[in-house]
């Protein structure tokens, strides 16, 4: 499978990336939670399985940014555990 970018609906530049049927997410134990993502290179993207106890698919991309997978997103269920779907897409150079 490859990584899929879904352009938001509204037209607002946001894209939200799929594996398949799997939805992936910024999660704040990862990274900055709605930071600008680069979708090149995604191809190149390294994915690991169940990394640790509360993940279960994570996927790091080519420029070091880290998603996981949606079901395992917020899971802390907590305001310091955000998490974003509908992710800024950085302009390429």
């Amino acid at each position: 499978m490859r990584i899929q970018v879904n352009e938001a609906p509204d037209g607002g530049g946001r894209v939200a990336l799929t594996y398949g049927p799997i939805v992936l997410a910024q999660d704040s134990r990862l990274g900055k939670v709605d930071a600008s993502i680069s979708t090149d290179h995604l191809d190149d993207c390294v994915l690991t399985r169940n990394p640790r106890k509360d993940i279960g698919m994570l996927f790091r991309l080519a420029d070091g940014t880290e998603l996981c997978d949606y079901a395992s997103a917020g899971n802390e269920f907590s305001k310091r555990n955000p998490l974003c779907v509908w992710m800024k897409r950085s302009v390429s150079k």
